[in-house]
């Protein structure tokens, strides 16, 4: 009954936006990431409050990142999105290439085009004023100058990954089983007969609640 419950509730939530819709997190932002068509770099915002030193928004999914994870789609750490730092964020910065060259090969468009260029960009090394060393580990996102949402808000974008998400990083797990290969279950609070998921999002915003807990047990 409490999942049962917990379900309608979230279904309830859903339909007016109070929690994200499936592919999608809620994350911790500290960082806007402006750039020009040509995906040059025209500025970085701190998203910062008097009370905090970042703003909760709804990105394209991350799961826990783990020894040999795939990338995030369009929201990651800083030093990954700018290619600086030590020897791996070089490293799964040019893995986050990879991944956006190959999923959004198929989506034509300048926000998607501009982002891209801006991942190829040669920096040096050189972080851009006013970011310094102890801010690559936070989350940043990006919009295209003269753009009023962020490139992963653009509606494009949001159709073209709530319909392809499952082949996000597919070149990077050649061994994994396709989603549509998946046999079909049944779901035991619902009923209703889907494919299982085979990762589970970390519980976030709960009091007292390590971030590493699972509030649910999932041997039924």
């Amino acid at each position: 009954m409490i999942f049962d419950d917990l379900c309608r509730l979230y279904d309830l939530k859903l339909e007016s936006d109070a929690v994200p819709h499936e592919g999608w997190s809620c994350e911790r932002v500290s960082w806007e990431l402006v750039i020009d068509s040509d995906g040059s770099l025209a500025a970085a915002v701190p998203l910062v409050t008097k009370a905090s030193r970042y703003v909760w928004m709804n990105v394209p999914e991350q799961v826990t990142r783990t020894c040999g994870a795939k990338p995030f789609c369009l929201c990651d750490k800083v030093g990954i999105l700018l290619g600086c730092g030590s020897k791996k964020k070089q490293e799964e910065h040019e893995k986050l290439i990879e991944c956006h060259r190959a999923f959004f090969d198929g989506l034509a468009d300048a926000g998607i085009i501009a982002f891209i260029h801006f991942l190829e960009a040669d920096r040096k090394g050189e972080l851009p004023c006013p970011i310094a060393n102890r801010n690559l580990e936070e989350l940043a996102v990006v919009r295209l100058l003269d753009d009023s949402c962020y490139i992963h808000e653009r509606a494009a974008v949001r159709d073209y990954w709530d319909s392809n998400r499952g082949d996000w990083g597919r070149d990077l797990e050649k061994d994994l089983v396709k989603e549509d290969e998946v046999p079909l279950i049944q779901c035991s609070i619902t009923g209703e007969r889907t494919r299982p998921a085979s990762l589970f999002p970390v519980p976030k915003g709960f009091s007292g609640v390590k971030p590493t807990a699972s509030p649910v047990n999932f041997n039924c």
